[in-house]
């Protein structure tokens, strides 16, 4: 009882906060006198507050730090139900079903950007534009780590509570500080994102959804044709920089932040997302000469930005993918499942995890080539560890990248029994939702099958918190 009365408490603490915080959303339709628009959104946060104080009530006054148990259970449940309590706006405002809108809901909080609402966008109500955003750019920095920087807990058990959502890494000794560093950090690119956007053409109220689906690695747009609206270079250079901000480690854009520019650039999940874009480009600009009858501008500007996308797992768009061939469907299908840096906003399996097999790899040819005697130095992340050390968390991101395959698998299965779209286009979904992208073939839409609905939710879930804080939830709540 002790452990549930610890989840139940710091549940209700994420709840009350977040319900706070989504209240600050009835500002759009006070402002464009949008008044319809206002009892959804109190009402969301009204039943926010109310189960978050009930569940405070229930535990009493437990001042048991969380386990790492407890903690993984209690940021698998919150993805679940603050969703699914978030659902409201979009079933009232935009006439949403309940599992499209749990759906939208959804992808909005996990920095997905697939939508129910497709093809009319720029026709949404501002509210709807503004609280689509606004649930993104929340869901990036994690709803957690947002308890924690306004209700801070003491000891471990804020830290305990911040790797629940899958982030490790500590800008500072005091996890504190650590949160507070990411939310200026968060908080400045995203001014900077709306201030340049605004500059280079794009109007003040698009700059501020875009910048903040652009740091937050969701892309969810203001326009049914995304950021090929506004057909202007200087934008799509503007947005891809801040996705790639975004899809790298919030401690290497602190030592940006700081001027230490050679930590920043030695990083070594942001030199290989920056190879990998390079290499990605390149391939798909070759592969997509054809389609644009032999121009190579053409081919490299749409190039560029959708692998961009897709490797940082954003998921704006500057053209229609549906047409473009499997082989470029697959060249950007690898890119979202592996996804951008660990300790980001991002999805994927992660560029750590990536890099940690790739090394594995080159050790084990090392080894098979090599006297049994030889001595082989291993070193990640540029710090030397023992041949323990090394198998530990080669192990950890071999069962966490062969689980995360499973699950995208099981679900291309389910999709080709379901519907009849074809294998590469089914996989190419898949990887974008599970991927926590956004970008579509044309699958997504509010006609879907339910079944299919329901599976991608569970795939943008997944994605989200990663397989291994999901497996230790379900076991923290039904362990005795």
């Amino acid at each position: 009882m002790g452990g549930l009365k610890v989840i139940s408490r710091d549940l209700g603490s994420v709840f009350i906060i977040v319900s706070i915080i989504n209240t600050f959303a009835v500002i759009i339709p006070i402002y464009y006198t949008e008044y319809y628009a206002i009892l959804p959104i109190l009402l969301s946060s009204g039943v926010l507050a109310s189960v978050g104080l009930f569940f405070k009530f229930v535990t009493g006054r437990t001042k048991r730090d969380p386990l790492l148990r407890h903690a993984v259970a209690v940021a698998g449940l919150c993805w679940i139900f603050i969703p699914l309590f978030t659902v409201i706006p979009f079933m009232m405002i935009s006439k949403l079903d309940f599992l499209s809108g749990y759906f939208e809901s959804m992808s909005g909080w996990t920095t997905t950007g697939l939508t129910m609402l497709g093809g009319g966008e720029e026709g949404l109500s501002h509210t709807i534009q503004f609280y689509r955003s606004f649930t993104q750019w929340l869901g990036g920095i994690g709803v957690v780590v947002l308890t924690l920087t306004i209700l801070p807990r003491p000891g471990m058990g804020s830290f305990t509570l911040f790797r629940s959502e899958a982030r490790e890494d500590k800008i500072h000794p005091s996890i504190i500080s650590t949160i507070r560093s990411m939310w200026w950090i968060y908080l400045s690119f995203t001014i900077i994102g709306i201030v340049f956007l605004s500059l280079f053409g794009m109007p003040v109220w698009e700059s501020i959804n875009h910048a903040m689906c652009a740091i937050s690695t969701g892309g969810f747009a203001v326009q049914s044709e995304s950021i090929g609206a506004y057909n202007n270079v200087y934008l799509e250079i503007i947005i891809t920089l801040l996705t790639i901000f975004g899809a790298t480690a919030f401690i290497a854009n602190y030592n940006l932040f700081k001027g230490r520019f050679r930590k920043f650039f030695s990083d070594v999940q942001l030199r290989t997302l920056l190879v990998l874009i390079i290499l990605g480009v390149i391939g798909l600009t070759l592969v997509n000469l054809s389609f644009y009858n032999g121009s190579i501008w053409d081919s490299l500007r749409h190039s560029f930005f959708q692998f961009a996308s897709s490797q940082t797992t954003t998921g704006f768009s500057t053209v229609s993918i549906t047409e473009w061939s499997i082989s470029a469907k697959l060249i950007m299908s690898v890119a979202m499942i592996i996804g951008g840096a660990a300790g980001a906003t991002c999805g994927g399996i992660k560029l750590f995890r990536f890099l940690i097999l790739a090394k594995e790899v080159k050790w084990n040819a090392i080894k098979t080539s090599s006297t049994p005697r030889r001595v082989i130095p291993y070193s990640i992340g540029g710090r030397s560890v023992s041949v323990d050390e090394k198998n530990d968390i080669v192990n950890e991101a071999a069962i966490i990248s062969f689980l995360w395959i499973i699950c995208l698998a099981i679900t291309v299965f389910i999709l080709m029994a379901i519907t009849s779209y074809s294998l590469q286009d089914i996989f190419f979904e898949t990887c974008s939702a599970q991927g926590n992208v956004g970008l579509s073939v044309g699958i997504t839409n509010v006609a879907m099958d339910p079944l299919a609905k329901l599976m991608f939710i569970i795939n943008m879930y997944i994605g989200r918190l990663e397989i291994i804080p999901v497996v230790m939830m379900i076991a923290a709540i039904f362990r005795k």
